[in-house]
């Protein structure tokens, strides 16, 4: 992500705009007031480029190690 500049953020679910900033501890979010649920929340992060397409995971690792799940 190195020279990506974060855009937006969005919480999936939600039409309110979110309040947010980078800080020197990282990334805060404020959540909206009426929350799009009470359980699990996603939010979507935009930046002004593509990132992360030739990152890796340790799943995915694991699946070029042992093979595809049948």
């Amino acid at each position: 992500m190195a020279g990506a500049r974060l855009q937006d953020i969005v919480l999936l679910g939600s039409a309110e705009k979110l309040d947010w900033q980078l800080t020197d501890e990282g990334l805060e979010i404020r959540f909206p007031e009426h929350k799009p649920c009470s359980c699990a929340y996603t939010f979507k992060i935009l930046f002004d480029r593509e990132v992360g397409k030739d990152l890796q995971s340790e799943a995915s690792d694991e699946i070029l190690k042992q093979g595809s799940p049948v």
